[in-house]
């Protein structure tokens, strides 16, 4: 009940902060969102840490901090749990899906958040996403914070893996030579391993 009324507050919120605006204009993200929207989105970090505490997750170590120079946080990728602790740490946004836009409770989310799209069968949407990254990520030396867009969390494994080990690097957050912090997850478990770990026959948890 906790988690889904926390889901509810976060898309009321996100609704609230996109209000008035057209849809498909604002995806294109040529600005970011006015710093009066953006006091919509503040709490929603903490429903992730609310969510993460109801599920489990009581205590949660934190070493070190983000830095203010990052542009692209790179941690690793080994459950969808990462995106909520991601976001509470950082209220970045991300790269996702372009499907995922559709879905009524999601893409309402994802909008707001400025969520980057992206086919990853589509050479032309790569090329827009590259833009778009890059667009992020140049607006943070502006000198004015209400043009800087949020930060940019990229998992570069492209998956999910055991904690055990990480999967080679996909290239696209270092290439453009901006600021990358990268970050690392761990989750300490005794019955119950976190990890989603995805094959081409079974979805299941290892």
């Amino acid at each position: 009940i906790v988690v889904i009324l926390m889901i509810l507050v976060a898309l009321f919120l996100c609704q609230l902060s996109i209000i008035g605006l057209d849809s498909k204009k604002f995806l294109k993200y040529e600005n970011p969102l006015p710093p009066w929207r953006r006091l919509f989105l503040y709490p929603i970090s903490w429903c992730c840490r609310i969510i993460l505490f109801t599920i489990g997750f009581h205590n949660i170590k934190i070493v070190g901090e983000p830095s203010a120079d990052a542009c692209y946080f790179t941690p690793n990728h080994s459950t969808f749990i990462d995106a909520l602790v991601m976001f509470w740490l950082t209220r970045s946004s991300a790269v996702a899906k372009a499907e995922s836009f559709k879905a009524p409770v999601i893409g309402s989310i994802f909008r707001a958040l400025q969520i980057i799209p992206v086919q990853r069968e589509s050479k032309e949407s790569k090329g827009m996403t590259k833009t778009l990254m890059n667009r992020f990520a140049n607006s943070r030396a502006n000198k004015n914070p209400a043009k800087r867009f949020p930060r940019i969390l990229i998992f570069p494994e492209g998956t999910t893996s055991k904690q055990q080990y990480l999967l080679m690097f996909q290239r696209g957050a270092f290439l453009s030579g901006h600021p990358v912090q990268a970050v690392a997850l761990k989750y300490n478990y005794t019955h119950f391993n976190p990890a989603w770990i995805v094959n081409r026959k079974n979805d299941y948890f290892l």
